[in-house]
């Protein structure tokens, strides 16, 4: 079998682990694997941090258990809503449970949107950090800090799924997706690196440099939208999303209203913070 690199997607399979028609992906650890690594390298901060800022350990577990589901919840309600209404209209029982009604047999749960899921862990925060009585604001930045961590698992978890085709390339690097003939962007690997890699360089340069609270949480929605926006470029379009103007793809659309919310809270909650002080 030819392994090359433009041939590398041919060489394994998306299934992890098969118990008869039950399946679990690569994705589905990846995503695990995600939430497990963005939670140790939050303690690792946390313990950084002066006593009456940190989290104590039962804390931190029941605040990555809640945001572990509140993402899950809103990544497949936010790709049922944003990228297939219609689809799962009429098949509602498939949102959750990987299993088809219809045929009788397991499938996998495929199709989690990104902004779907960061909405989930936004709910998640505001509702968890007022039963702690803790600010939403710190809790963000924490959080903030370690999210891109999860966004190169969530990518790799794309790559090894052999999903998210970018567009035809005649650049060397571009690779052959399954029951294609052309070579393609391997746009999850941009991911990887500019959404996971350069953005925790991001979010890293901004701990140092920012103080004020919320600052983290607005550069980390503002540097993730812009870096999608790029990406999107080389990603093919979404089969049945329309184009907005016939050239913004849903994915960027959400990712400007990421970026307008960065700009809002980060002007607006400065703003306050000044007024406060004086």
């Amino acid at each position: 079998m030819d392994c090359s690199w433009q041939q590398l997607m041919h060489c394994f399979d998306p299934i992890a682990l098969s118990v008869g028609s039950f399946q679990i992906t690569w994705y589905a650890l990846c995503f695990l694997l995600a939430w497990w690594s963005a939670y140790a390298l939050f303690s690792y901060f946390e313990k950084k941090r002066d006593e009456h800022e940190r989290l104590s350990e039962p804390k931190r577990e029941s605040l990555f258990w809640w945001l572990l589901l509140a993402a899950f919840l809103g990544a497949r309600l936010g790709y049922a809503f944003f990228y297939a209404p219609e689809y799962f209209l009429h098949h509602m029982s498939e949102l959750f449970i990987p299993y088809d009604f219809e045929e009788h047999v397991w499938t996998t749960l495929r199709g989690m949107s990104y902004h779907g899921g960061l909405l989930g862990v936004g709910v998640g925060v505001l509702y968890w950090a007022k039963i702690h009585e803790v600010s939403w604001l710190s809790l963000g930045d924490k959080l903030a800090l370690v999210a891109p961590v999860i966004s190169f698992f969530g990518r790799i978890g794309n790559f090894f799924n052999q999903e998210l085709p970018g567009k035809v390339t005649a650049m060397d690097w571009g690779m052959y997706f399954p029951e294609q003939v052309v070579l393609r962007h391997p746009v999850t690997l941009y991911s990887a690196l500019l959404e996971g890699i350069f953005s925790l360089g991001i979010m890293l340069w901004g701990q140092k440099k920012f103080e004020q609270k919320g600052q983290l949480l607005w550069l980390y929605l503002l540097s993730y939208g812009g870096l999608r926006l790029i990406i999107e470029n080389w990603r093919e379009p979404d089969p049945g999303v329309s184009l907005f103007l016939d050239f913004f793809s849903r994915g960027q659309m959400l990712s400007f209203g990421m970026i307008f919310i960065a700009f809002f809270g980060w002007f607006f909650y400065s703003k306050r913070a000044t007024i406060e002080s004086t």
